[in-house]
């Protein structure tokens, strides 16, 4: 006897998070609205296929003409390369939870869990734990790419240079970066205390807190510059910098060098990436401040 409503409950919790991880890729959410009439009609599309004889070859090719259907109304296609893209994502999302299932259901043969399979409140668990395994691993493989491709857009490489000595890593352009020097106008900075152990000497670097300048030797202490800052999350409060003599970031081949930069060195995690050490500033890039 065939249950029409725990088939059509059954599709709507695999649509839903099938849809949900196509629309992780293609960055759009789904036009839930329509949730309703695509999951309705695609179980009365499976009913037809159940109780009608088909072929297997018609089987298959009525699968991907309903596929494309579901992701054309479900999601904002453009161009012929996107719905290709859609509809693989789609048979590629289904197919790694049915495949999933198998599997599964392979490896608990001969085993004391194999008497669960037989009842549909056991398979209704054990797809639910697929398919939300499923979505967790999309979400985490999205995420892993987005962060990919912000790494590759925006992240170049700087050289800081003070007193006779330079180093050389990757830096990040944020560009909520705008702080400035309120006297010299100058773009600030923002870098790592691991590059502060690089750069400077380690007295200097184990005493960039507080007041603790004021024991530096007279060359260090007129290097210093005190930033202001207030940020959404902390009230205004006095960064220490440090005047470094350059900073040059190359950008898609071209270099832009600024003289007298100030750098704040911090032990807050600013970064999202271990490689990058420091924050760049947007208007660093700006002709009018480059030498």
């Amino acid at each position: 006897m065939l249950h029409l409503e725990a088939l059509w409950a059954l599709n709507s919790w695999i649509d839903c998070c099938v849809l949900w991880m196509v629309g992780r890729f293609l960055h759009q959410a789904p036009r839930w609205k329509r949730f309703f009439f695509v999951t309705t009609a695609s179980t009365f599309f499976h009913i037809g296929m159940i109780v009608t004889n088909l072929s297997p070859l018609l089987e298959v090719i009525l699968l991907v003409l309903m596929s494309a259907g579901i992701v054309i109304f479900t999601f904002t296609i453009k161009g012929f390369a996107q719905l290709t893209k859609a509809c693989f994502l789609f048979w590629g999302s289904s197919s790694a939870v049915g495949g999933v299932m198998y599997v599964i259901q392979r490896l608990l043969i001969d085993t004391p869990f194999q008497s669960y399979m037989d009842h549909s409140l056991g398979m209704l668990i054990l797809l639910s734990a697929v398919i939300l395994g499923t979505v967790i691993c999309v979400a985490k493989v999205v995420e892993s790419l987005q962060m990919k491709h912000i790494e590759g857009t925006f992240t170049y490489k700087v050289e800081i240079i003070v007193n006779g000595q330079a180093w050389k890593g990757f830096g990040f352009l944020d560009s909520g970066n705008h702080v400035v020097d309120p006297f010299t106008k100058s773009p600030v900075v923002f870098a790592d205390t691991k590059v502060a152990t690089e750069l400077l000497p380690n007295y200097i670097a184990d005493s960039l807190t507080d007041n603790q300048f004021l024991a530096w030797p007279e060359y260090w202490q007129k290097k210093v510059r005190m930033i202001p800052s207030r940020t959404v999350h902390s009230s205004s409060q006095m960064m220490i910098g440090i005047m470094c003599d350059q900073v040059t970031c190359s950008v898609n081949g071209q270099e832009y060098s600024l003289n007298n930069v100030p750098v704040v060195f911090t032990k807050q995690s600013l970064l999202f990436e271990e490689k990058c050490n420091c924050l760049l500033n947007p208007l660093q890039l700006l002709p009018c401040h480059q030498i």
